[in-house]
């Protein structure tokens, strides 16, 4: 991104990844936007589409990366069926008010009934399926999975 603004940035070394932002923003930054990001598109920041993680790729469709600041991506409404209400948090919640008086204690797993385990997202019963959901979607499995693709 510096190299097209003809800027030569280098940032300290041991800065926070807050300290590195700011000071990439200080240097490129206009009004909250860093120009020559737009239409960036390389092999790393850029993957052909894959409907599960064994199919095979889709070269008609690219899936792109984004940092984002604090933005939240994805569905913003409650995850209960046909509910469509605001989340009561933004920031890793699932459900609206309604929904999350009656299913914040609940099991994350489908239908199940059983009430979670204290600081996890799953009852005794299903708490080796949450594991393996947890770290087939941590990001160093995402990251040692980018590195064979």
């Amino acid at each position: 991104v510096a190299k097209p603004s003809g800027v030569n940035f280098i940032g300290l070394d041991g800065l926070s990844i807050t300290g590195l932002t700011e000071e990439a923003f200080a240097k490129l930054g206009e009004n909250g936007n860093i120009h020559a990001s737009h239409g960036h598109s390389c092999s790393e920041c850029t993957q052909p589409y894959r409907e599960t993680q064994d199919s095979p790729p889709d070269d008609s469709a690219t899936v792109k990366m984004v940092v984002i600041d604090g933005i939240v991506m994805g569905p913003q409404h409650c995850a209960y069926e046909n509910c469509f209400n605001t989340l009561v948090n933004h920031r890793g919640g699932v459900f609206c008010d309604v929904h999350n008086l009656e299913f914040e204690a609940r099991c994350r797993v489908r239908d199940c009934p059983n009430q979670k385990i204290n600081n996890t997202q799953a009852c005794n019963e299903h708490q080796e399926t949450r594991h393996k959901y947890n770290l087939e979607h941590s990001s160093d499995y995402l990251n040692g999975a980018r590195r064979m693709l």
